[in-house]
């Protein structure tokens, strides 16, 4: 080869390799931060239309999680079933009474074990309660209900999932419930389970449709975080990698509220400005708790009552719950 064939050669090398260099680079985001990383245009808010929320009507909704039905304690989780209908005529710390709830979200673990032998007549014992108390319901999946087992989602898929998949949009009043499921139809009891490929496209798109305007409440089960002031397993929260993917996907949307479950002590935390409700099995000194979701006068609160409470008899005065979230604005100014 002649010597200024080479020279040109080794000058054109470096100009050959940088398209290489950044796609590379460009990959390398897209696989280290999923779908959600790399946008063209910014954040996927910024994609979004915002369009006008009129005014929202009061209503009450009911919230639990963790029933797994097939455990030890099943007598106790029907009463607890049970006492969601008696959320009508409770007393609110700050005055006034709850109305009948409009509908029941359930936020994972409904059974306590996936594998097929069992899948089949733990759901039909979630079912049968949950229908006897007359009320929608809608619930996400838990690790327990797949439990390693892929064919053990088979009783979980049926209504009110939409389009065969354990993850959903349903709307209320103005408010859109987004359930997301952490655990695979190929099934996972790993606590890193995360959203797959599939359904981070549609969480994206159905965050662009409803638009940064209207108020979202995520229903899910894992935490989104572990929380250093509770002593909870390192395993209890998603993997930080699922956590920035979900908080940058969600930045500024008008996402109200966070509820999940997998932890069974009923608290509180706020996330990137945004309360996480961890409905919980029990509440103080492990009594099984029903979390009511109050939509009054344009705000969001949530009130926690056990189910001792709610099933007591009503002569004297009607049972009071615990604040767990103050009135949150669901339109942003």
């Amino acid at each position: 080869m002649a010597l200024h064939t080479r020279r040109k050669l080794a000058l054109a090398l470096p100009l050959l390799l940088v398209p290489a260099a950044l796609f590379a680079w460009y990959c390398q985001g897209r696989v280290a931060g999923g779908l959600g990383a790399g946008r063209e245009g910014g954040s996927l808010a910024s994609r979004a239309r915002e369009t006008p929320v009129g005014p929202i009507p009061d209503f009450d909704f009911a919230v639990v999680s963790d029933l797994h039905f097939g455990a030890s304690d099943e007598a106790d989780t029907v009463e607890r079933v049970r006492a969601i209908p008696l959320l009508a005529g409770a007393a609110l710390p700050t005055g006034g009474i709850l109305g009948r709830p409009d509908f029941v979200l359930t936020c994972g673990d409904n059974t306590e074990n996936g594998e097929v032998a069992d899948a089949e007549a733990e759901y039909g014992a979630f079912k049968t309660a949950m229908d006897s108390i007359d009320l929608p319901y809608y619930y996400a999946n838990g690790n327990h209900d797949v439990d390693g087992d892929p064919a053990a989602t088979r009783g979980l898929r049926r209504e009110p999932y939409a389009h065969g998949k354990p993850y959903y949009t349903f709307e209320h009043k103005g408010l859109a419930f987004i359930v997301l499921n952490y655990y695979t139809d190929e099934g996972s009891d790993s606590p890193a389970a995360e959203l797959d490929d599939g359904e981070r496209e549609w969480f994206e798109a159905e965050l662009l449709r409803i638009g940064v305007s209207r108020p979202i409440v995520l229903v899910i089960h894992p935490l989104p975080e572990r929380w250093e002031w509770l002593d909870m397993p390192s395993w209890i929260a998603m993997t930080p990698g699922e956590a920035d993917y979900l908080a940058e996907t969600i930045e500024g949307f008008n996402v109200v509220a966070i509820l999940c479950g997998h932890f069974h002590p009923q608290h509180v935390e706020a996330w990137h400005g945004i309360p996480v409700v961890d409905v919980g099995r029990w509440g103080e000194r492990r009594r099984m708790c029903v979390v009511a979701g109050r939509v009054e006068d344009g705000t969001l609160s949530f009130i926690s009552y056990t189910k001792e409470a709610l099933h007591a008899p009503r002569d004297e005065a009607p049972p009071l719950g615990k604040i767990l979230v103050g009135r949150r604005p669901l339109v942003r100014e």
